[in-house]
Protein backbone atom coordinates (compact mmCIF):
# COMPACT_ATOMS: atom_id res chain seq x y z
CA UNK A 1 0.00 0.00 0.00
CA UNK A 2 1.29 3.47 -0.83
CA UNK A 3 1.42 5.98 2.03
CA UNK A 4 1.12 9.73 1.79
CA UNK A 5 4.36 11.66 2.24
CA UNK A 6 4.67 12.47 5.99
CA UNK A 7 5.64 16.07 5.14
CA UNK A 8 2.18 16.46 3.56
CA UNK A 9 0.43 14.92 6.54
CA UNK A 10 0.04 17.90 8.88
CA UNK A 11 -2.27 15.82 11.02
CA UNK A 12 0.59 14.41 13.10
CA UNK A 13 1.43 17.81 14.59
CA UNK A 14 -2.23 18.52 15.37
CA UNK A 15 -2.53 15.20 17.20
CA UNK A 16 0.60 15.77 19.25
CA UNK A 17 -0.42 19.32 20.19
CA UNK A 18 -3.75 18.19 21.62
CA UNK A 19 -2.67 14.95 23.33
CA UNK A 20 -5.15 12.91 21.31
CA UNK A 21 -4.71 9.14 21.78
CA UNK A 22 -7.54 7.73 19.66
CA UNK A 23 -8.82 8.87 16.27
CA UNK A 24 -11.83 7.92 14.20
CA UNK A 25 -11.05 8.45 10.49
CA UNK A 26 -14.04 8.48 8.13
CA UNK A 27 -15.51 10.14 5.06
CA UNK A 28 -19.05 10.98 3.99
CA UNK A 29 -18.85 8.49 1.09
CA UNK A 30 -16.77 5.64 -0.25
CA UNK A 31 -13.65 6.36 -2.29
CA UNK A 32 -12.48 9.56 -0.58
CA UNK A 33 -9.22 8.04 0.68
CA UNK A 34 -10.07 7.21 4.29
CA UNK A 35 -8.03 4.01 4.33
CA UNK A 36 -5.03 5.74 2.73
CA UNK A 37 -5.26 8.56 5.28
CA UNK A 38 -5.56 6.17 8.26
CA UNK A 39 -2.68 4.01 6.98
CA UNK A 40 -0.48 7.06 6.28
CA UNK A 41 -1.18 8.48 9.72
CA UNK A 42 -0.30 5.16 11.44
CA UNK A 43 2.87 4.87 9.38
CA UNK A 44 3.91 8.48 10.07
CA UNK A 45 3.25 8.31 13.82
CA UNK A 46 5.06 5.00 14.23
CA UNK A 47 8.06 5.91 12.03
CA UNK A 48 8.60 9.64 12.51
CA UNK A 49 7.73 9.90 16.17
CA UNK A 50 8.67 6.34 17.22
CA UNK A 51 5.39 5.79 19.00
CA UNK A 52 3.42 2.58 19.55
CA UNK A 53 0.51 2.73 17.12
CA UNK A 54 -2.36 0.37 16.31
CA UNK A 55 -4.84 0.71 13.49
CA UNK A 56 -8.28 -0.93 13.49
CA UNK A 57 -9.92 -1.83 10.20
CA UNK A 58 -13.57 -0.97 10.71
CA UNK A 59 -14.12 -0.44 7.00
CA UNK A 60 -14.26 -3.90 5.39
CA UNK A 61 -14.52 -4.09 1.63
CA UNK A 62 -12.51 -4.55 -1.54
CA UNK A 63 -9.99 -1.80 -0.71
CA UNK A 64 -9.76 -2.47 3.02
CA UNK A 65 -6.57 -2.60 5.05
CA UNK A 66 -7.43 -6.20 5.85
CA UNK A 67 -7.27 -7.15 2.16
CA UNK A 68 -4.22 -5.02 1.42
CA UNK A 69 -2.31 -6.53 4.36
CA UNK A 70 -3.39 -10.11 3.51
CA UNK A 71 -5.31 -10.63 6.76
CA UNK A 72 -8.66 -11.78 5.36
CA UNK A 73 -10.21 -14.43 7.62
CA UNK A 74 -7.95 -13.59 10.58
CA UNK A 75 -9.43 -12.81 13.99
CA UNK A 76 -10.13 -9.08 14.19
CA UNK A 77 -12.42 -6.20 15.13
CA UNK A 78 -15.77 -7.84 14.40
CA UNK A 79 -14.74 -10.90 16.43
CA UNK A 80 -13.71 -8.79 19.44
CA UNK A 81 -16.79 -6.63 19.45
CA UNK A 82 -19.55 -9.24 19.28
CA UNK A 83 -21.81 -9.34 22.34
CA UNK A 84 -20.53 -11.71 24.99
CA UNK A 85 -17.00 -12.02 23.62
CA UNK A 86 -14.62 -11.72 26.54
CA UNK A 87 -11.24 -12.83 25.17
CA UNK A 88 -8.23 -10.55 25.24
CA UNK A 89 -7.93 -8.15 22.29
CA UNK A 90 -4.36 -9.37 21.90
CA UNK A 91 -5.64 -12.40 19.95
CA UNK A 92 -6.82 -10.04 17.19
CA UNK A 93 -3.67 -7.89 17.04
CA UNK A 94 -1.37 -8.66 14.13
CA UNK A 95 2.01 -7.45 12.95
CA UNK A 96 2.89 -6.87 9.31
CA UNK A 97 6.41 -7.45 8.07
CA UNK A 98 8.03 -4.12 7.30
CA UNK A 99 5.51 -2.06 9.30
CA UNK A 100 6.20 -0.57 12.73
CA UNK A 101 2.54 -0.35 13.74
CA UNK A 102 0.13 -3.15 14.71
CA UNK A 103 -3.22 -3.85 13.08
CA UNK A 104 -6.56 -5.29 14.09
CA UNK A 105 -8.11 -6.47 10.80
CA UNK A 106 -11.83 -6.39 10.04
CA UNK A 107 -12.25 -9.92 11.40
CA UNK A 108 -13.49 -13.36 10.45
CA UNK A 109 -17.04 -12.77 11.70
CA UNK A 110 -18.95 -10.51 9.29
CA UNK A 111 -20.22 -7.55 11.31
CA UNK A 112 -23.91 -6.73 11.28
CA UNK A 113 -22.99 -3.09 11.87
CA UNK A 114 -19.71 -1.13 12.04
CA UNK A 115 -19.65 -1.27 15.83
CA UNK A 116 -19.88 -5.04 15.75
CA UNK A 117 -21.56 -5.03 19.16
CA UNK A 118 -22.64 -2.66 21.89
CA UNK A 119 -21.27 0.86 22.29
CA UNK A 120 -20.02 0.07 25.80
CA UNK A 121 -17.98 -2.85 24.47
CA UNK A 122 -16.44 -0.59 21.83
CA UNK A 123 -15.52 2.01 24.45
CA UNK A 124 -13.92 -0.69 26.66
CA UNK A 125 -11.94 -1.98 23.69
CA UNK A 126 -10.65 1.51 22.81
CA UNK A 127 -9.77 2.17 26.48
CA UNK A 128 -7.85 -1.13 26.66
CA UNK A 129 -5.95 -0.32 23.49
CA UNK A 130 -5.07 3.24 24.61
CA UNK A 131 -3.57 1.77 27.80
CA UNK A 132 -1.15 -0.27 25.65
CA UNK A 133 -0.61 2.02 22.65
CA UNK A 134 0.27 5.68 22.28
CA UNK A 135 -2.21 6.01 19.40
CA UNK A 136 -5.27 4.08 18.25
CA UNK A 137 -6.48 4.85 14.72
CA UNK A 138 -9.83 3.54 13.50
CA UNK A 139 -10.41 3.33 9.73
CA UNK A 140 -14.16 3.85 9.73
CA UNK A 141 -16.86 3.10 7.17
CA UNK A 142 -18.51 5.83 5.09
CA UNK A 143 -20.66 8.02 7.34
CA UNK A 144 -23.69 8.13 5.04
CA UNK A 145 -23.72 4.34 4.70
CA UNK A 146 -24.18 3.56 8.43
CA UNK A 147 -26.33 5.15 11.13
CA UNK A 148 -23.87 4.20 13.89
CA UNK A 149 -21.29 6.85 12.96
CA UNK A 150 -22.11 9.18 15.85
CA UNK A 151 -21.90 6.36 18.38
CA UNK A 152 -18.58 5.29 16.87
CA UNK A 153 -17.16 8.80 16.90
CA UNK A 154 -18.11 9.30 20.55
CA UNK A 155 -15.76 6.47 21.59
CA UNK A 156 -12.69 8.34 20.28
CA UNK A 157 -10.74 11.46 21.35
CA UNK A 158 -10.92 12.97 17.87
CA UNK A 159 -12.47 12.60 14.43
CA UNK A 160 -10.83 13.13 11.05
CA UNK A 161 -13.23 13.77 8.18
CA UNK A 162 -11.62 12.82 4.85
CA UNK A 163 -12.95 14.61 1.77
CA UNK A 164 -12.19 13.97 -1.89
CA UNK A 165 -10.86 17.15 -3.47
CA UNK A 166 -13.20 18.65 -6.10
CA UNK A 167 -15.67 15.78 -5.69
CA UNK A 168 -17.20 15.89 -2.22
CA UNK A 169 -19.99 18.48 -2.36
CA UNK A 170 -20.28 21.03 0.46
CA UNK A 171 -23.83 19.83 1.24
CA UNK A 172 -22.57 16.27 1.71
CA UNK A 173 -19.71 17.50 3.89
CA UNK A 174 -22.01 19.59 6.08
CA UNK A 175 -24.44 16.68 6.42
CA UNK A 176 -21.62 14.39 7.55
Amino acid sequence: MIALDPSKLNLTSAILDHKIKSLYVASPHQGAGTTTCAYSLAKALSALISEHVIIIDGNPGNNSLTRKMNLVGKKGFSDLNIPGYRESPHKAIHTIEGELFHIIPAGATPPSNPMGGERGELIRLIETLTENYSYVIYDGPPIHRHNESLALAAAFDGVVLVLKNNETRIEVTNSA
